[in-house]
């Protein structure tokens, strides 16, 4: 097995990539079903520049014309003609619309009408042959055969390029404003053309379509001038028509308007060169469209903008890179270019848009995004924008939002596109897209983004929504997709309440998890079925018929299944988990005859599996459901028949629709291997995948790199799977995790391996959210049926008097908590110390029967388990109670740290005891005080009385932190006497808190240096720095004074401290003013090292020897190694290096390569992991969100088993340039600090942060800064 890894990673490291576009077939899905264009665009543009080849209307005299459906992207494959090329599309839609300004260039006599199928000539349209076509990423071309003009095709976000290669002689070009996709009489509701010059040619159309009100403005310009034009308005004109058309309008007239407007533009062509047009779209005015075409084509030829072009697709899809079976291969980067073209761009290069309200607005900060088609795109391919391109994710968000600002409803796109919502489909689904992205740590404003929510779900005009908030359901009276459209209600609520966890608010999490469980009054008998206003079910219900159940686009059979939110639960209305595998099984197995979706456009036999619709998004994540029963290998089984029947490489590739992306976003996530299953959860779980290797770019650099072992068509079951060399046997793997980097690898085989994952690690389900779940989790807990009810009282008993103190705080905290009062006759807690050789220190147990007993062989283990106590009780109407249960539980890292930074900003005694009673809830063990640095000395020292006197005092502080750009002028001063030092100590060891110390040296001295200029290396007298960041005075460590002015520092530190570790920085020295020093550039010479890196180790070692002998042990950051980690050490020096640490220093990280971390560890040296990126408090919440936080590893990935008993466990920082008040630390801290503790409590293998956060929740009755603190 070993040997096997070895082999995959190496793989892995050997992955090569080529151009991934080479792989790319826009042609796939232009023929049946798929309904994509192949036309031009670039990732996400707001031009689609692609050729009609019909014109089919939506509807004549008021009749639908079915054959219309074909033509959702304005092509059909089987098409021989083409009528021209117009530049907005939808890819993949089953409804439609745009087809706007559509050009065509032809020869000879100028028609203005686009002829037909059967007889182009007739019009303007031409034949063309599929073998003079050719489409890649970013560009198209064909032959018109009619006319022998060469078409090319490209674009910018903004502007489509079009390059006509003519017969020499005169050519024409068609300008028509009357056609559209989905177009009927009447569509346009007027549209005018402007002839500017004889190269520019301006003008706007306006349309009455799926968009209620579309307003498109274009400019164009021509490589050559026009010779002449004209133009016809073939539209019925109302008898008034003042005094318009008094003389020729039609033939060279410069103002052209109308409702069928047409024009026909004549170039001379006879010196044998292109015609080379520019259309810039706007949808603001014409200002937008001119600036567009300016700032994104101006000097640009055809060739220059293609290669702009292809050059950002290779960069789009080289986000990941993949090796498999050439199939594969052209599969997978089809996919992912489809998934690449919507939502997209709907503003002008100076940020302005037309907002929902039609009025314009401005883009601050973000670009705006259009066409959300969010029944379809929330399931997969939001998700997937949301682990490749979080910054797109995070403008797609703020469009969304932009969107809900401006509506009237104040309500989230349904469905939205060119600033119109269409309502298409049900559900409020851009709920789902908020709590998805911000669960996986795209920046917003949480508390914004949940009231925007809220509102979206109380519109009760909308879709039956009122019946639904009042009853649970909405009534077939009141919708003909009632059952389909409660289930959807019912997981968008779950998001809700999700964001409500996120966001801190516990009223709005208590309302929306009740709602999310309204799924359950939508079915009986096991199956999801209709019922009306008065309670009663549909009589004469058929599972499996589509039409006129209650489902939309679906039926009964598929769509009982969507519960995404809480599978658990719907296992359960389904008989059970042997029950649930049959009608799995049956779904795949069955077959669905044809009459049963014989009137539905969007499903089709080639989307059908068995019973399974796989061409229709409500079925999409079925095939994973296996994943939590016993038998989760039947997902691999059937995710190989659907790929095997529905995705392919043929033109007619896709089964269903695309839909903006999403049924490629299915086969991207499938596979890699893995698939989201229910949005707003931060879990993906496992399926088949389908590559060989993959790597994913992720942000900073970071890199998710996949490897299939043992892969063939025989070998369709995971064996096993390894993250970062580590067998991994949950059932799904978390964003956060995946995120961070790492090696997954998939080893495959010929049969079901039921030791594959652990039967117990089941995805996220609502119904499994464990009421008695605290922070930290407990490693093993049993539950019992029923409660311990408390109302009357306790009374508690000690088994050995040295638990007084623990005695003391269960009472204090009983009767602050809970109100219960401590007497004779009330339920007994005993408090048992109790030693074995099975059990560590700190592990402790708990058994609540019929009376309460917590045993554990230390004080601190009691006094955990009061902790635990406190978290399980039970208030219901002024009731208190426990759970009846055994616990058996334990630390996972002896070091459970916060740092609390007071050298910067003086909180005072109550803020650190505030800190410390948090830090006893949640099980922490180390306090690490960090008193001095540059900004100030917080700490008495007798001996040296200036130090308070002056460097604990600067006259202003900067604000905003070390790149803020101003200072508040306000004294900032402060300091502990040794008598409040004592008393705070006192009140930690009591809550078993071990205080930690740090003294900073040598670097970070400055306040040092106020105070006593002549311990600095200048002897200059300075001010205390008023501005953060790292000052440049350093101390003269060639000086005994200050060598002694250290040691009589630290007598007194270690005199108040009864911690075995004193901590003493050594972060950041500037090594430049050691260099600017005589003095020290002598001692570096007397001492016989290298540089001045050395000399820090030597210093450092020295301090270390005289710990010792005061038995105490040296602690300090990273930079004491010597390694180049800053700015402030060069690599030269690192290397010259010949000093080693002093044996038995604890080295706490905090920057530099984490392959430093095992470096040291193989040194022999123990460490605390608190790199920055994942602990630093003061980091605002949209750099380490909570999700983020919680994801911190202690040990590096990849590191070695034998050395990772080195890692202590971790700190949290709480630097203080952003903590100006207590109240700033405090919501800097909350709620990120539990998941701190929550890291250095539990086994990796027992966190679960879908589990986590329900239980943050809980912890706000014992303190508000948990609803308040953002996530």
């Amino acid at each position: 097995m070993k040997k096997l890894i070895i082999t995959c990673l190496c793989a892995l490291i050997g992955l090569c990539v080529h151009s991934q576009t080479q792989y790319i077939n826009p042609f796939i899905g232009t023929q049946g079903m798929g309904h994509t264009f192949p036309g031009a665009c670039v990732p996400h543009g707001g031009v689609q520049l692609s050729p009609e080849t019909d014109t089919i209307p939506h509807s004549v005299d008021g009749v639908y014309q079915k054959e219309v459906y074909k033509y959702c992207a304005g092509y059909q494959y089987d098409d021989t003609t083409i009528v021209g090329f117009s530049h907005t599309h939808f890819s993949g839609t089953g409804h439609s619309d745009l087809g706007d300004i559509l050009l065509m260039p032809t020869t000879g006599k100028i028609q203005l009408n686009p002829g037909t199928k059967s007889n182009p000539t007739l019009g303007y349209r031409s034949t063309f042959r599929h073998e003079n076509e050719t489409a890649s990423p970013g560009y198209y071309s064909v032959l018109l055969d009619e006319y022998q003009v060469k078409a090319e095709l490209t674009t910018t976000e903004r502007v489509g390029v079009h390059r006509y290669t003519y017969p020499k002689g005169e050519g024409n070009l068609i300008l028509d404003l009357n056609h559209g996709i989905y177009n009927y009489d009447g569509k346009t509701l007027w549209s005018g053309i402007c002839v500017e010059s004889d190269t520019l040619v301006t003008g706007f159309r306006m349309t009455n379509g799926w968009a209620r009100m579309n307003l498109i403005y274009f400019a164009i310009s021509f490589s050559h001038p026009i010779l002449r034009y004209e133009s016809k308005d073939t539209s019925k004109r109302s008898l008034y028509g003042g005094f318009w058309r008094k003389f020729d309008v039609q033939h060279n007239f410069p103002e052209m308007e109308g409702r069928e407007l047409k024009a026909g533009f004549v170039f001379d062509l006879s010196d044998g060169r292109s015609l080379e047009i520019k259309v810039a779209i706007s949808a603001v005015d014409k200002e937008g469209a001119l600036l567009n075409l300016k700032k994104e084509t101006q000097g640009k030829n055809f060739d220059k903008v293609l290669a702009e072009a292809k050059s950002k697709w290779n960069k789009a899809v080289s986000s990941i890179s993949v090796n498999g079976t050439e199939e594969v291969k052209e599969l997978f980067y089809t996919s992912l270019y489809r998934t690449l073209i919507h939502p997209s761009v709907y503003m002008d290069v100076d940020g302005r848009y037309r907002g929902i309200d039609h009025s314009i607005h401005n883009a601050e900060h973000f670009t705006n995004y259009t066409i959300f088609s969010l029944w379809d795109t929330f399931r997969a391919l939001h998700p997937l924008i949301n682990l490749i391109d979080a910054n797109k994710s995070k403008d797609m968000m703020e469009s969304i939002m932009a969107h809900q600002g401006q509506s009237i409803h104040k309500a989230l796109p349904v469905w939205s596109h060119m600033g119109n919502e269409n309502w298409c489909m049900i559900g409020y689904h851009g709920v789902s897209l908020l709590s998805d992205a911000f669960a996986k740590g795209i920046p917003m404003d949480g508390k914004k983004a949940l009231e925007a929510m809220v509102q979206s779900s109380n519109l009760t005009y909308y879709d039956g929504l009122g019946s639904y908030i009042e009853k649970g359901y909405v009534p077939l009276n009141e919708n003909v997709s009632s059952a389909s459209i409660s289930l959807e209600y019912s997981y968008d609520d779950w998001t809700i309440y999700r964001m409500a966890l996120m966001a801190g608010n516990a009223e709005l999490a208590n309302q929306y998890k009740q709602r999310a469980y309204n799924y359950q009054k939508s079915f009986l008998n096991g199956y999801a079925r209709p019922r009306y206003k008065d309670g009663r079910w549909k009589e004469d219900f058929n599972i499996y018929e589509i039409h006129g159940q209650g489902f939309i686009e679906g039926n009964s059979l598929n769509y009982s299944f969507f519960v995404p939110h809480d599978v658990k639960g719907m296992i359960n209305l389904m008989g059970g988990d042997k029950a649930f595998i049959r009608r799995l099984d049956n779904l795949f197995g069955s077959s669905l005859d044809p009459s049963y979706y014989a009137h539905t456009e969007d499903v089709t036999k080639e989307g059908i599996l068995g019973g399974y619709i796989h061409g229709n998004e409500p079925s999409h994540h079925i095939p994973y459901l296996y994943m939590w029963t016993s038998q989760p290998w039947k997902t691999s089984e059937n995710i190989y028949r659907i790929i095997d029947k529905m995705y392919n490489t043929r033109i007619d590739g896709l089964c269903g629709n695309d839909d903006c992306g999403q049924m490629s976003a299915w086969y991207i996530f499938t596979a890699l291997g893995f698939y989201p299953v229910c949005p707003g959860s931060d879990e993906y779980i496992f399926g088949l995948p389908q590559i060989q290797q993959a790597e994913i770019s992720l942000k900073a650099g970071k890199k998710l790199k996949i490897q299939v072992c043992n892969q063939s068509e025989e070998n369709k079951y995971i064996q096993a799977i390894y993250w970062n060399g580590e067998r991994y046997t949950k059932r799904f793997i978390s964003h956060h995790t995946l995120i961070e980097g790492g090696n997954l690898i998939y080893e495959m085989g010929n049969k079901p391996a039921e030791t594959c994952f652990d039967k117990y690690s089941l995805p996220y389900s609502l119904s499994s959210e464990d009421n008695h779940r605290i922070i930290p989790a407990v490693q093993e807990q049993q539950v019992y049926a029923s409660n311990l009810n408390l109302s009357s009282g306790y009374h508690i008993v000690l088994q050995d008097n040295r638990l007084e103190n623990e005695r003391l705080w269960l009472k204090k905290y009983l009767q602050n908590d809970f109100q219960l009062i401590e007497n004779s006759q009330g339920k007994t807690i005993r408090l048992i110390l109790q030693s074995s050789s099975e059990q560590k220190e700190d592990e402790y147990q708990i058994d609540i029967q019929d009376e309460v007993k917590i045993i554990s062989p230390s004080a601190r283990g009691i006094f955990y388990g009061i902790q635990t106590l406190r978290q399980l009780m039970i208030t219901t109407a002024g009731q208190c109670s426990l759970p009846q249960l055994a616990i058996k539980d334990r630390p996972y890292y002896p070091w459970r740290a916060y740092m609390l930074d007071e050298s910067r900003v003086f909180q005072g005694k109550e803020a650190v005891k505030s800190i410390l009673d948090e830090m006893a809830r949640l099980k922490m063990n180390i306090f690490h005080w960090h008193l001095t640095d540059d900004q100030g000395w917080r700490i008495e020292i007798k001996k040296y009385p200036k130090l308070c006197q002056i460097g604990a005092r600067r006259d202003s502080t900067q604000l905003n932190g070390w790149k803020g750009n101003s200072f508040d002028g306000k004294v900032h001063e402060g300091y502990y006497t040794q008598k409040e030092i004592k008393e705070i100590i006192e009140y930690a060891q009591s809550l078993h808190i071990q205080i930690i110390p740090e003294i900073e040296m040598p670097g970070h001295s400055s306040a040092v240096i106020a105070a006593y200029p002549e311990f600095g290396t200048t002897k200059k007298q300075i001010k205390v720095p008023c501005s953060f960041g790292v000052q440049y005075e350093v101390l003269d460590v060639s000086s005994q004074k200050v060598i002694q002015f250290l040691h009589d520092v630290l007598d007194e530190v270690i005199a108040l401290f009864p911690s075995p570790i004193i901590h003493i920085g050594g972060d950041e020295v500037k090594y430049d003013q050691w260099n600017a020093s005589v003095a020290i550039s002598n001692y570096i010479k007397k001492l016989g090292v290298a540089n001045p890196a050395e000399l820090q180790i030597e210093f450092t070692n020295a301090i270390s020897e005289w710990l010792k002998g005061r038995n105490k042990h040296m602690m300090g950051w990273n930079d004491i190694m010597g390694n180049k980690i800053h700015e402030y050490n060069s690599a030269e020096d690192a290397i010259a290096l010949k000093s080693k640490l002093a044996e038995g220093t604890i080295v706490q990280f905090w920057k530099g390569d984490l392959d430093l971390i095992e470096e040291t560890a193989q040194k022999g040296y123990d460490i605390v992991n608190s790199y920055h990126y994942g602990t630093y408090l003061d980091y605002d919440k949209s750099r380490i969100p909570l999700a983020k936080s919680y994801a911190f590893n202690p040990i590096p990935a990849g590191m070695d088993k034998s050395l990772q008993y080195k890692i202590l466990g971790l700190g949290c920082q709480m630097w203080g340039e952003q903590i100006l008040t207590v109240e700033s630390m405090n919501r800097m801290t909350f709620p990120r600090i539990a998941a701190y503790a929550e890291i250095g409590w539990v086994s990796p293998a027992r966190k679960n942060y879908m589990e986590f956060l329900p239980a943050l929740m809980r912890l706000v009755k014992f303190n508000k800064h948990y609803e308040t603190g953002e996530r």
